[in-house]
């Protein structure tokens, strides 16, 4: 991969190539049914809502035609298995031959039904968010149980990963974790503690002490529920409107002068006006792996999904 910096300067020099984005997060809800302490969501003041069918068929009709293997995210925020045409979706996103699908759940919800159906979907990935210290038998139960139908289903997808939080207070236990679930899932994800100072995406730890361009500005939007267009998956509550795809095609909302002197300002590091000042996970470029936190992979399996 270039380097963000070169990256950048093709950006400036030649647009074009850079029409669209390199990964769709879709906002299916932003309710959900825990209050996990080290989760952000409670800083969030926004209205809480389920996105409209029409709208995500809009969404993943524009993707399906400008660019199939473009990464789907169905989660922001919330719990997605709470919207009630949850299956549906994703569904209509598999039908229309989008791939990767890359989802994330807290696992509460997730029924043999369920279970059947994404694997039957053949899913591409998912991850089952866990509270390292907390963890619920009738939880662990369904993620065992997906993991069972998926076998007895003789299916290689989705692959599986279970991620957990690394705070101060949990990290003693982090090991007898990652060694129990590795006999599980094909991966475990620990993520570094972040926002608990409700700055959305501030870190404790700092890896570059020097303020570096992101490159999620040219790989990645967010469309919460209400078609509204955020930045990355670390704008949790976009003030400054950048456009809404019910009124607007991504396309246009991506390559809009908006957008563009978005990018300008991050290439510039005038972001002072810009959600990106206090976030420091634009340091996932310039660290060996490109990965805040840990990843711990089964043998054979791959290691290059970002969630």
């Amino acid at each position: 991969m270039n380097s963000p910096e070169k990256i950048f300067k093709e950006y400036f020099k030649n647009k074009k190539k850079f029409n669209f984005p390199k990964r769709v997060t879709v906002e299916l809800t932003n309710k959900c049914n825990l209050s996990c302490k080290m989760c952000p969501r409670k800083f969030l003041k926004n209205e809480i809502g389920f996105m409209k069918s029409d709208l995500f068929k809009k969404i993943i009709d524009e993707v399906s035609l400008i660019n199939i293997n473009t990464p789907l995210v169905p989660f922001f925020r919330g719990e997605s298995l709470l919207h009630p045409n949850f299956l549906n979706m994703i569904k209509y996103a598999k039908d229309k031959g989008i791939k990767p699908i890359q989802l994330a759940t807290n696992a509460t919800l997730l029924s043999s039904n369920i279970s059947e159906e994404l694997i039957k979907m053949k899913l591409d990935f998912i991850s089952f968010s866990l509270h390292l210290k907390n963890e619920k038998e009738d939880v662990i139960d369904n993620i065992k149980n997906f993991i069972k139908i998926k076998k007895d289903m003789k299916s290689k997808l989705p692959e599986t990963q279970v991620s957990i939080v690394k705070t101060q207070k949990l990290k003693k236990y982090i090991p007898s974790f990652v060694k129990k679930w590795l006999n599980i899932v094909d991966r475990v994800r620990v993520y570094e503690e972040h926002s608990k100072d409700g700055l959305f995406g501030s870190l404790s730890k700092k890896y570059i002490k020097e303020r570096k361009p992101c490159l999620k500005v040219l790989t990645d939007i967010v469309i919460y529920w209400n078609g509204n267009v955020g930045l990355c998956n670390h704008d949790w509550e976009r003030v400054d409107f950048i456009g809404n795809v019910s009124k607007q095609s991504i396309a246009d909302i991506w390559n809009s002068e908006k957008y563009h002197k978005i990018r300008k300002q991050v290439w510039e590091n005038d972001i002072s006006d810009l959600i990106c000042s206090h976030c420091d996970h634009w340091q996932v470029y310039y660290v060996p792996q490109n990965i805040i936190g840990e990843l711990y992979v089964s043998k054979g399996k791959k290691e290059d999904v970002e969630i």
